[in-house]
């Protein structure tokens, strides 16, 4: 797990400028590749700010498939972290919701496809997304049979192994 840091420069100017612009698009945008980035590597504080992040994107864009599905995917890692039963399967819930909302609207994303992919083959078996991830990578992995050259050999190899870890559960 990642250490609490302070904020890069970077980031500080980026939160200084929402304090005094309150929704500047582009300054929500990287910190919440940021903070969505730190979460993924298993930072805990950063879901909470990644969400808040996301949250404030969703105003500005309510059907952004990309805001949809990393929101979704926080929400997941925030039920993950919560103590109560309830409150654990209401956030896994409402992130998978998000998630398939952003699939809907496009299904042909990579990005989105794997962020859902990854977010479910993560989910314990009691939530049953298994499937789901399954379907994910197979999908994704037709997208890039469909043009190899734009697609590095790492993300097809990774790609092929999230699908098979996906299939043993």
């Amino acid at each position: 797990l990642l250490e609490a840091q302070a904020p890069t420069p970077r980031i500080a100017e980026l939160q200084a400028a929402l304090s005094r612009n309150g929704m500047d698009a582009a300054a929500l945008k990287e910190l919440g590749d940021h903070w969505f980035g730190r979460a993924v590597n298993g930072d805990k504080g950063a879901v909470e700010q990644g969400l808040d992040i996301y949250i404030s994107l969703l105003q500005l864009e309510p059907a952004q498939p990309l805001y949809l599905c990393r929101f979704g995917s926080l929400s997941t890692m925030k039920g993950r972290d919560a103590t109560l039963p309830l409150a654990r399967l209401g956030y896994v819930q409402k992130g998978v919701e998000s998630m398939d909302k952003a699939v809907a609207l496009a299904p042909d994303d990579l990005g989105i496809r794997l962020t859902r992919a990854n977010t479910c083959n993560a989910l314990p078996a009691q939530f049953k997304q298994a499937e789901t991830a399954v379907q994910d990578c197979e999908h994704a992995c037709r997208l890039m049979a469909q043009a190899p050259s734009r697609f590095p050999q790492e993300l097809v190899f990774q790609t092929r192994m999230l699908l098979a870890s996906s299939l043993k559960k």
